[in-house]
């Protein structure tokens, strides 16, 4: 299983329903359920993927118990 990951946070406040809701119809219907926007802990999240450039898209692998998988 998979979860796409739309890290937000510099959408200002009152336009992140308005942005989000336009990419989340750019995923698939049947892929819908697995999409989850991060909208607060973004430089923490790519801290720890040890993204350096705005547009690095990143893998995350997780065991069954959620763990992280290195």
């Amino acid at each position: 299983m998979f979860y796409q990951l739309a890290v937000r946070e510099e959408i200002p406040r009152l336009f992140r329903n308005m942005v989000i809701a336009g990419i989340r119809e750019g995923v698939a219907e049947n892929k819908r359920g697995h999409f989850v926007p991060i909208l607060q802990g973004e430089a923490e999240l790519k801290k720890f993927v040890h993204s350096h450039e705005p547009e690095d898209a990143y893998l995350i692998i997780c065991g069954r118990t959620g763990n992280i998988t290195q």
